[in-house]
């Protein structure tokens, strides 16, 4: 098909005649004549009076505005609507992402200029406001540029370029350097610690192999046996050199045992290194974050400087070395019994050897003139008003006033004694129940300056008691007309009646059974004793072995139990024993032996024993009854006499009373106590007390040692 300009028509308008059609295109190609004339055929192409398109099948041809997706408007063809809008326009241009062109987010005008949100050109990423590489980026809205692997601070790496501040790894300069402002006299501050030591910079990466060696940028050398240091916020790894090749450094690494074989960090190009020196040299330390911070320290290592720093100089806060321990700020030099140091509140305190020429002055007076300061063949003697000193030893000193931390001598004579310190002891010892407190008075005396400690120590004893003699009044009564009796022996019981009562403690132990008349219990052959009365005690037998058949013997809280019931008997003192009911029944605690005692999940005591007197036995011969009367004098009873102590598991609280009445309980307390620190609670001149109590009966021994600094 061709096409030939001077077989041109005007057909305008639109018809449904396809002869005029036909017509119109044979006029101006034959070709075309053809074309439309191919059957169910469809077709668009051309324009019409209304800048349309002209559309034709072999049944119909019409006109449109519009070409599949694509709309014309005037000298406008475009497509899509908001974000996905395109445009072609003679005189403005191509472009996308906007149906105004000044908002494209794409657009190419007729001067060949490109706008484009994002986008890629090479190896570059066009980004809103960046262009970036795979190592570089500039940033518009940031105003930024710098590499992909930067990272701030000074074991940090890369560079970064903004209008305030530019930073790099290095920087050469061949040329000169000039600027509009140079800075003096600014202040500049190190956050945390600052070591001034021989170091330098990793000048390759070092692997987590124990064969990794140290290879640095050769500012400066490191030597076989000096220690070396890497650390970063995370890990801390010293090494010690045993080679060197130029700029490469063998080492034996993690020196301080912190990490596992061929664990060891792994070190980055540029990391600081620092050199410790060998065994015996040193560095200087400045700190305003450390404990007792701020100061300047110039310190030394004797091989393993990871455990040990020995400090040989401070300046600054000098709390912690050479005998100070509270912030005072000056200078100190030396070790702890050779120094020379100075603060504005001691002044200057020199320990050791001075040694001056024979050319210099102290305060205006020659050496030579000081001669007795030296112990020589003469006793040693020193001119001045005051001496200071840690500690003296003489056969005897006579002084108006003496300041000194020690002082050993066979005697001291002065006028007045400006401060004494003195230990006062107060001891006391008493039993206490849960009615009858044990109260412990003690005084501070008139004459305190300061109080310096108070310290309260008890031991937690068994209750004890004595036995007397019961006095009993006499008396008389009347007889009858005496008649014939026969003798004959009659069975009485004497002495006082009573019974005794078998603590249970809640404690822990071996199960106990009760068979024919006995108690059981694996645990092991022993004895219960009960509780004193009438000047004596019984034991309650217990067998070791476990009875087949047998009953499981439980605790109510005052009585034994077990299924069936029973009695057992206490050992027979003073001619009688008692005995004890089992109840019939079961309770949920089982009463358990330990050996010496009973114990259960409940505490209290198995009181059913049955009451005895002393059994006795009166023998009355033949004998007749005249008219008489009976007469009993006054006598007493004797009894057994010794000492009696009752075994309890008491809890103790002690209240402290600082001369204004007591304060709160302490916790409950029950084993024995040394040293209790009840210093802040004492305070003042006067009387003061610690009153002690307990749930149950029992013995305290209390000490209370109070140490105070007395005027004279």
């Amino acid at each position: 098909m061709s096409y030939d300009s001077t077989k041109l028509s005007n057909f305008i308008g639109q018809s449904d005649d396809p002869k005029k059609l036909k017509d119109y295109l044979l006029s101006v190609d034959k070709d075309l004549q053809s074309l439309f004339l191919t059957a169910s055929t469809f077709y668009q192409f051309g324009t019409g009076s209304n800048f349309s398109i002209l559309t034709y099948s072999s049944t119909n041809y019409a006109w449109f505005a519009s070409v599949g997706a694509w709309s014309i408007t005037n000298a406008l063809l475009y497509g899509g609507s908001g974000s996905t809008y395109i445009g072609l326009q003679p005189g403005v241009g191509i472009w996308m992402g906007d149906a105004a062109f000044a908002n494209a987010i794409f657009s190419v005008d007729p001067t060949g200029q490109m706008k484009a949100h994002a986008g890629r050109i090479g190896g570059w990423y066009i980004g809103t406001t960046t262009l970036s590489s795979t190592n570089l980026t500039f940033d518009s809205t940031n105003e930024v540029i710098q590499n992909a692997g930067f990272v701030s601070g000074a074991l940090g790496s890369g560079f970064q370029i903004k209008p305030e501040i530019a930073e790099f790894q290095n920087i050469r300069i061949r040329g000169k350097v000039s600027n509009a402002v140079f800075e003096r006299d600014v202040i500049s501050s190190v956050g945390g610690n600052l070591l001034v030591a021989d170091s330098d910079i990793l000048d390759a990466d070092m692997t987590a192999l124990d064969t990794s060696t140290v290879n640095i940028t050769s500012d400066t050398t490191f030597a076989v046996n000096d220690i070396l240091r890497i650390k970063d916020g995370v890990d801390d790894e010293w090494m010690e050199v045993t080679a060197v090749s130029h700029t490469t450094y063998t080492v034996v690494r993690d020196k301080a045992g912190s990490y596992a074989a061929n664990s060891n960090p792994t070190w980055q190009k540029g990391t600081a290194v620092v050199n410790f020196g060998a065994n015996g040299e040193g560095l200087i330390f400045m700190t305003a974050s450390e404990n007792n911070s701020p100061y300047l320290s110039v310190v030394t290592h004797s091989g393993t400087p990871w455990t040990t720093l020995t400090t040989r100089m401070r300046l600054g806060n000098l709390n912690g070395y050479l005998g100070y321990n509270t912030d005072k700020y000056g200078v100190a030099i030396g070790e702890a019994t050779k120094y020379l140091k100075y603060d504005p509140t001691n002044g200057l305190q020199i320990a050791g050897t001075v040694t001056l020429d024979s050319t210099s002055t102290l305060n205006n007076l020659a050496v030579t003139d000081v001669t007795g300061w030296a112990a020589g063949a003469d006793t040693t003697k020193i001119d001045g008003g005051k001496v200071y000193t840690n500690s003296i030893t003489t056969d005897s000193i006579s002084a108006t006033a003496i300041t000194t931390e020690k002082l050993a001598a066979n005697s001291i004579t002065a006028t007045k004694y400006n401060e004494l310190r003195n230990t006062y002891v107060y001891n006391a010892d008493d039993s206490l129940d849960a009615s009858y407190d044990f109260i412990v008075p003690f005084k501070i005396v008139s004459e305190l300056l300061t109080v310096q400690s108070v310290k309260l120590s008890f031991k937690i004893l068994n209750f004890r008691a004595y036995s007397t003699a019961v006095a009993s009044g006499g008396g008389s009564t009347s007889g009858a007309t005496g008649s014939a009796s026969g003798g004959g022996d009659l069975s009485g019981m004497g002495g006082g009646s009573h019974v005794h009562s078998i603590h249970v403690v809640d404690a822990g132990g071996e199960l106990v059974f009760f068979y024919q008349g006995s108690l059981w219990s694996l645990r092991s052959t022993g004895v219960v004793t009960t509780s004193v009365n009438d000047g004596h005690i019984h034991t309650l037998p217990v067998i070791y072995s476990l009875p087949t058949p047998g009953y499981q013997v439980y605790f109510s809280g005052s009585l034994m139990c077990c299924s069936g019931g029973g009695e057992v008997s206490t050992s027979i003192t003073n001619n009688h024993s008692h005995t004890i009911q089992i109840k019939a029944g079961t309770t949920s605690h089982a009463l358990r032996f330990g050996g010496t005692q009973f114990a259960s999940a409940i505490s209290g005591n198995i009181s059913n024993l049955s009451s005895q007197s002393q059994a006795h036995t009166h023998t009355t011969p033949d004998h007749t009854h005249p008219n008489h009367a009976h007469t009993t004098p006054n006598h007493t009873h004797s009894l057994g006499f010794g000492i009696f102590e009752d075994s309890q598991s008491p809890t103790i609280n002690y209240y402290i009373d600082n001369g204004a009445g007591y304060g709160g309980a302490s916790g409950n307390i029950i084993t024995d106590q040394t040293d209790i620190d009840i210093t802040a609670s004492i305070s003042g001149v006067g009387w003061k007390a610690i009153k002690f109590t307990s749930t149950t009966r029992c013995r305290i021994a209390a000490i209370i040692e109070v140490k105070l600094d007395i005027s004279a």
